[in-house]
């Protein structure tokens, strides 16, 4: 017998074919694709990071640009609040009263009427009203409750300390001859009574604005009583 003949097939081809070898240029292009998309998933999270961070940054940038502002505010104060302290420790409430004054800022006077309010003795006088007047327009023209509060309280104290003494000098006519020291108590009461009268449009404005409040109450409740002073 014949056997039969074997197919002639060349060593290293028998089996299944070997698979074939991925083409380089599509590995790489995979490669730089996953990498191209991790860039971007970073620079994306990046720029949401960015963009959540910038509100808080304006926030820093706002109270940096304002801290000089208010330091070089409040050493004014201070330094205007001492030169005012200096004349108050020598007794002279007019000179503090013009310091005040001179400084252009209600809230000096604010320290000052606080300052003038805790004081057992009285610095006041019929002399230092017209003075005394205008620091508490300017007081009472803030916009601090507690700086009204304070404006309308001293203002009260200082009409029932006067109003009876200028009520009885103003309405006393003149005498018969020449009495000078009358003359000179009858104009300080006149223009006393004519400051304490200018407070009267200050009250009102501060009774509307907090209406309802007890503040309001004290505040046009003395009015009434300047106008009819």
């Amino acid at each position: 017998a014949v056997a039969s003949a074997a197919p002639l097939v060349p060593d290293g081809l028998s089996g299944p074919p070997p698979p074939l070898p991925a083409h380089p240029s599509g590995a790489s292009r995979g490669a730089s694709g996953r990498s191209a998309s991790a860039s971007a998933c970073n620079s994306g999270s990046g720029g949401a990071v960015a963009a959540a961070s910038d509100p808080a940054m304006e926030v820093l940038a706002g109270i940096s640009r304002g801290h000089d502002g208010v330091k070089s505010q409040l050493a004014f104060r201070l330094s205007n609040l001492q030169l005012s302290r200096n004349f108050v420790v020598r007794g002279d409430l007019r000179g503090a009263l013009a310091a005040v004054r001179r400084c252009g800022d209600p809230s000096v006077g604010a320290d000052l009427l606080q300052g003038i309010a805790s004081k057992r003795d009285p610095m006041y006088t019929l002399e230092t009203i017209p003075d005394l007047v205008s620091v508490l327009e300017g007081v009472l023209s803030l916009a601090s409750e507690q700086s009204v509060s304070l404006a309308v309280d001293l203002s009260c104290t200082v009409y029932r300390a006067f109003h009876q003494v200028i009520r009885d000098v103003c309405s006393q006519a003149s005498r018969v001859g020449v009495d000078l020291s009358f003359e000179q108590r009858r104009e300080r009461c006149m223009t006393a009574r004519l400051a304490l009268q200018g407070l009267a449009p200050k009250l009102g404005h501060a009774a509307r604005n907090y209406a309802g409040s007890s503040l309001a109450y004290k505040a046009q409740d003395l009015a009434q009583e300047l106008a009819t002073l």
